[in-house]
């Protein structure tokens, strides 16, 4: 239920009464009501909030003609690399970031934004919270699952 995003109140609440890790219970009951975040989602998130960062990072704008037309059509339609960007400048990492979340790689994309200066990584704060909370429900959700299995073996 946990991975599928669905409610879990409960099934949280039997697994607290046979006296689950209260640690692993932490991480889940925040999602309890509402649903662990989809990494689908949470990567839309990050995907509308690049041009934020690459603002808050101080990507400078296009001067030539060409440029000009380009970055008018990407406001149309978003061109986005296809294999990983290299480098280390704000551009090539935030095009990363879009890249991991969009493959389901939330553990990499939230690397990649640890690269990013501060402020650059501010616009993308709130989702890389959500992005972390949500790996921690699902290792908790699976920590829970193997130590149940692991009691019924017993």
């Amino acid at each position: 239920m946990v991975e599928r995003g669905g409610t879990f109140v409960a099934e949280l609440a039997a697994v607290k009464a046979l006296g689950a890790e209260s640690k692993s219970l932490a991480a889940l009951e925040q999602f309890a009501n509402s649903g662990v975040p989809s990494a689908g989602a949470l990567a839309r998130e990050l995907a509308e909030l690049a041009p934020s960062m690459q603002q808050a990072a101080g990507v400078t704008p296009r001067e030539g003609i060409l440029e000009k037309l380009q970055a008018g059509a990407e406001r149309l339609v978003r061109v986005r690399p296809v294999d990983v960007v290299p480098g280390s400048d704000p551009s090539a990492i935030i095009a990363r970031v879009e890249a991991k979340a969009a493959h389901g790689d939330l553990a990499g994309a939230l690397a990649e934004l640890g690269k990013l200066p501060p402020a650059a990584r501010a616009p993308a704060e709130a989702v890389s919270k959500k992005a972390e909370a949500r790996i921690a429900a699902l290792d908790a959700s699976r920590r829970l699952a193997a130590d149940a299995l692991a009691g019924l073996a017993k």
